[in-house]
């Protein structure tokens, strides 16, 4: 019922994630890493994941392996990222979308409140949106 958005080192978001699904007494969170792909860009092959895409899930899997959870990786491709949350959040069902607060640069922290003003728009009406510091 848990999707968590990572990006980087995300412990405390997944920690905060893990703790909902144990107190909803489930084993399993969906963990989601969104690659931003303008249209423009896409070639004649299938975008690969990034490294950073990989070595987020890789560590959000092993964070929650340590708490008895097991994570079902997903990585996307899409325009945006808050079009890529909203629509694994209604593909596979979830009401609680959990996602983070970047500790990154001053312009990347601006584009990412743009992603969270638009995202409880394109969320379901049954799926609440956590942000986590």
């Amino acid at each position: 019922s848990t999707l968590v958005a990572v990006r980087g080192e995300s412990t405390g978001v997944v920690a905060e994630a893990l703790a909902r699904v144990k107190g909803m007494g489930e084993n399993a969170l969906y963990c989601i890493y969104v690659e931003e792909w303008p249209g423009m860009l896409y070639g004649k092959e299938d975008p690969l994941p990034s490294e950073e895409g990989v070595q987020s899930l890789t560590s959000a899997a092993r964070q929650a392996a340590a708490a008895g959870v097991q994570v079902i990786p997903i990585w996307t491709t899409t325009y945006t990222e808050s079009e890529g949350l909203a629509r694994a959040a209604r593909e596979l069902e979830v009401n609680c979308l959990v996602t983070g607060i970047s500790g990154r640069s001053l312009p990347y922290r601006v584009f990412r409140g743009q992603v969270l003003k638009k995202l409880p728009k394109l969320l379901p009406a049954s799926c609440r949106l956590m942000v986590c510091d």
